[in-house]
């Protein structure tokens, strides 16, 4: 009955579909460079088409972005001022410390540290 009254399946690219299943987020693009979660980016095209000298000159922006929760290794920009997505990548300085850790387990350490600090504190 579908075949014969709705045609066959559509095919997507898988790609797409692997960009449309991962969380969106929002990151900050700021005087230093794009910032999510914490994390600094590399995103070579900001400057290329004037958004980073923008920012520079008129504060901070939004862009939106997707990004796999199990890799902190880069983002995926998604602005539709964008002809298609482009990667930010983790600046090398701090890949080393995330290599192969969630965000999940970044938010976990962080938690821990402020327990930690305001234990130390109260003592």
């Amino acid at each position: 009955w579908g075949i014969q009254h709705a045609g066959l399946l559509r095919r997507m690219d898988p790609a797409t579909v692997a960009l449309a299943v991962l969380p969106e987020g929002l990151g900050t693009l700021d005087r230093h460079g794009l910032s999510f979660n914490g994390y600094r980016y590399i995103f070579p095209t900001a400057d290329q088409l004037g958004w980073a000298a923008d920012a520079r000159a008129e504060g901070s922006q939004k862009i939106p972005l997707r990004y796999d929760p199990r890799d902190l290794s880069r983002l995926i920009v998604v602005d539709p001022r964008l002809a298609s997505p482009e990667v930010a990548e983790l600046r090398p300085h701090e890949r080393i410390a995330v290599t192969g850790i969630s965000y999940a387990e970044v938010s976990l350490v962080r938690e821990m540290k402020r327990a930690n600090d305001a234990s130390f504190r109260s003592e």
